[in-house]
């Protein structure tokens, strides 16, 4: 298992966390999102090891930008 936080600045709302959820969860379904909509903090435990370039990646491509916090 792999825990991450990411800062996401248009996070605003669940529905926010629930795209990006289902965006990791096509790299990674035994993946735990929960997040801090407040904080815009990304939480992410991870099942597999996935490369930190395809999550940002994938991020970005549903219109959220991600800077990693820490790993």
């Amino acid at each position: 298992m792999e825990d991450i936080t990411l800062k996401i600045e248009k996070m605003k709302c669940q529905g926010c966390v629930e795209a990006m959820r289902t965006a990791l969860e096509a790299l990674d379904p035994k993946c735990i999102v929960s997040a801090d909509v407040p904080g815009k903090l990304l939480n992410v435990r991870l099942s597999t090891l996935v490369p930190e370039a395809s999550i940002l990646s994938s991020l970005e491509s549903i219109g959220y930008h991600a800077n990693l916090v820490k790993k």
